[in-house]
């Protein structure tokens, strides 16, 4: 039997079980994911399936952080979890994206936010840049010129 030590001033394992069904009865409950799926595949009202899609991706994100912050010495559990979550988070948007009638600016943001979001994880793309120099702000300004931003809006360099 594997026995893995936790902090003594540690949450209690119930109150992460607790956090993370309530989460599952709520914002990720079979019926809320289904209709706003629906209402995503139905295209109803393109601005409510919208604002219904960015609300959900919000409390999701928002649910991960807490994971990874209060939860951090159960990590064994909450990376999972904050992995599947971020599954059905991908799934959502890349059918909104489908679905999503708005310019086509819109959408290259939209791409490279999920490019920042997935950006330690998925995509070798970014060592490179951030090897040959760690600016975060010189990373965002690449990222806005590829995605086809001004270069008024994005700034010169220091």
């Amino acid at each position: 039997k594997k026995i893995i030590e936790r902090p003594t001033n540690s949450p209690h394992f119930s109150e992460l079980f607790r956090e993370v069904h309530q989460f599952c009865r709520t914002t990720a409950s079979v019926t809320n994911v289904l209709s706003l799926l629906a209402s995503i595949e139905n295209n109803s009202s393109e601005f409510n399936f919208r604002s219904q899609e960015v609300n959900w991706q919000c409390s999701a994100s928002s649910f991960c952080c807490r994971l990874s912050t209060c939860y951090s010495m159960y990590e064994d559990i909450t990376i999972p979890i904050a992995n599947e979550i971020r599954s059905i988070q991908r799934g959502l948007r890349e059918l909104a994206l489908a679905n999503n009638t708005q310019s086509k600016k819109f959408i290259e943001i939209v791409i490279a936010q999920d490019k920042l979001l997935e950006f330690p994880f998925k995509h070798n793309v970014f060592l490179h840049p951030i090897v040959k120099d760690c600016s975060f702000r010189n990373i965002m300004q690449d990222l806005m010129l590829q995605f086809g931003a001004d270069k008024a809006c994005v700034g010169e360099r220091n």
